[in-house]
C-alpha cells in the first residue's frame, strides 16, 4: 500500500485568532480516528503540516483544512506518493517556535524568516523531518 503525504502552507485568520493548542487537540483526535500521521510547524502566523495516510484521509482532511474559519490563505505546496511515513510517531507532531529553528530555516532558506509559502514540495518535506528530529530530541 502506498502512503499519500501532502503538504500546505496557510496563514491564521485574524478574528478570531486561533488558539494552535486547540488546533493541536482536535487534530490529533481527528487524525488518530483516520489514521493519519503528520507533523504541524507554527510560526510568525503561518502553518506549514505534513499529512500522511490513505489517499482518501488526507484529501478528507486537507478539505477540512481549506474551508476551517481558522486558517486562510491555504496553498497546496506539495502531493505524492510514498512508500512510507515519515512521521509515523505523531497523529500530529509539533514543534513551538523555539530559538534552535532559527539555524534550520536558514540552512533551508537562506532566511532567518518562516515563509512556507516559498518552499517547493521537497524543500519543506526535508525542512519539516528535520524540525521533527529536532522536537523529538527536545521531547517535544
Amino acid at each position: 500500500m502506498t502512503i499519500a503525504q501532502l503538504i500546505y502552507a496557510s496563514t491564521t485568520s485574524t478574528d478570531p485568532r486561533p488558539s494552535v493548542e486547540e488546533i493541536l487537540k482536535t487534530s490529533r483526535v481527528r487524525n488518530k480516528q483516520s489514521q493519519l500521521t503528520g507533523f504541524l510547524c507554527f510560526r510568525n502566523d503561518m502553518f506549514l503540516q505534513v499529512l500522511e495516510g490513505a489517499s482518501s484521509a488526507v484529501s478528507a482532511q486537507y478539505a477540512r483544512i481549506a474551508n476551517d474559519r481558522r486558517h486562510s490563505k491555504v496553498e497546496l505546496v506539495g502531493y505524492e506518493k510514498v512508500g512510507k511515513r515519515r512521521f509515523s510517531r505523531w497523529s500530529m507532531g509539533y514543534l513551538a517556535d523555539r530559538g534552535d529553528m532559527q539555524s534550520i530555516l536558514f540552512s533551508y532558506s537562506g532566511q532567518n524568516e518562516f515563509d512556507p509559502y516559498g518552499m517547493d514540495y521537497r524543500t519543506a518535506i526535508e525542512f519539516m523531518s528535520e524540525v521533527a528530529n529536532v522536537g523529538e530530541r527536545a521531547g517535544d
